[in-house]
């Protein structure tokens, strides 16, 4: 898989694609234990960047919103 990804890509760029699940919620009053965090809303979005190697500025970006 990664050797098919590198040769559709320039050698002098990372295409980096990451993966974001933002979920809404609350917790029980005065809780902080992260187990019991009650789930309300989940949005799912993908990030797509572009990074120069050489230089390690961003080319491009690009955010995709992903519905199931």
């Amino acid at each position: 898989m990664v050797r098919a990804f590198s040769d559709a890509c320039q050698t002098r760029t990372w295409n980096l694609l990451i993966d974001v699940i933002a979920q809404t919620g609350h917790y029980a009053p005065g809780e902080t234990d992260l187990k019991k965090f009650v789930v309300e809303g989940e949005e799912r979005y993908w990030l797509h960047v572009a990074i120069d190697r050489f230089t390690g500025q961003v080319l491009d970006k690009q955010i995709e919103v992903v519905k199931e």
